[in-house]
């Protein structure tokens, strides 16, 4: 399973926010955010989980720009769950590599690949932390070292891919609405369509027509 955020830039110029008394151009919702050290956004954020078989989206939440990554890795995972079964693995970036999401994980009996910060893992001379600072065994070193580590973060790429789908073939680029409500319903008509998508392209190449016939027979 992979979590990741992907952003969307909201509908109205962000100059203009805030500045005109004309409700069409102030959206509310959007939240000014650094995508990364260097650049910014004002929009939305989708927090989405990816089945990584067949890259099929199974959970998308919708807040603004502003919240932070690590802080929805539950609420979307409470989402999957409902959705399918149990994961083994879940990988996500360094943005959530937190205390509470490898406890919570561990927790769910699912393995934790999220990429590690350097911090947890090396001194100031870039020496492994054999320990943690309560003189324990570092947990997050044998996590680092468990080959199933490696084997969730192999599969990261898929999650940029699906994100770079939607937003160049569908629209989530930019907001076509106004309002946090109305990005979440954009977001899940986004997701559907790439969903269905990727499902009759699966079908149609690993499905025959004489066994699609054969299934839809009354």
């Amino acid at each position: 399973m992979l979590i990741d955020s992907t952003h969307s830039e909201a509908k109205i110029n962000q100059k203009t926010q805030n500045k005109t008394k004309d409700e069409k151009h102030n959206d509310r919702d959007a939240k000014f955010a650094y995508k990364n050290a260097n650049k910014t956004f004002f929009g939305y954020k989708h927090h989405s989980a990816i089945e990584n078989n067949h890259n099929i989206i199974v959970a998308v939440q919708t807040t603004p720009g502003n919240v932070y990554d690590g802080s929805k890795l539950e609420d979307v995972m409470e989402e999957v769950l409902e959705n399918i079964a149990k994961p083994e693995i879940v990988c996500a970036d360094k943005g959530y590599d937190d205390k509470n999401n490898h406890e919570y994980l561990e927790k769910q009996d699912i393995f934790s690949a999220i990429i590690l910060k350097d911090t947890r893992l090396q001194t100031k001379d870039k020496q492994f932390k054999q320990f943690d600072k309560n003189g324990n065994d570092n947990k997050y070193l044998q996590q680092y070292f468990d080959p199933r580590c490696e084997q969730g973060q192999k599969e990261r790429y898929r999650v940029e891919q699906s994100y770079a789908e939607m937003k160049n073939y569908h629209g989530l680029r930019r907001s076509k609405y106004l309002g946090l409500q109305k990005n979440q319903i954009q977001a899940y008509l986004t997701a559907t369509v790439y969903n269905l998508k990727h499902i009759l392209t699966f079908v149609n190449d690993n499905i025959s027509s004489r066994k699609l016939n054969s299934a839809f027979k009354t």
